[in-house]
């Protein structure tokens, strides 16, 4: 990805045919992308190496964006797209943030 030169990503195909790639060398954590069928990205996943990290992002987006609420945000992007961000307990309880288009 020309916007990460530095990370290495994996790409793959989920179970339902959903096209992805993830990385491990973001700073805070993991990251994943998750691409429709004309191949923009319309999910990223974030899952925060530790309680810090998760710190960090939440207090970024607390000061970069709109606060809907503790776990909640909307971001206002350049081009006119709104995102929902968004921290969620995830499977195995640890904590992760998803990052759509705000419907």
């Amino acid at each position: 990805m020309a916007e990460f030169p530095n990370y290495k990503f994996v790409h793959g195909v989920t179970d339902n045919g959903t096209k992805y790639i993830s990385s491990d060398d973001f700073n805070r954590g993991e990251v994943g992308y998750f691409f429709d069928e004309q191949g923009k990205s319309y999910l990223t996943i974030i899952i925060p190496r530790t309680t810090r990290d998760l710190n960090a992002l939440i207090q970024y987006y607390n000061y970069q964006y709109v606060q809907i609420s503790d776990t909640e945000w909307k971001a206002y992007l350049k081009n006119g797209s709104i995102l929902k961000i968004e921290l969620i307990r995830s499977e195995n309880n640890g904590m992760a943030i998803i990052i759509k288009e705000w419907e």
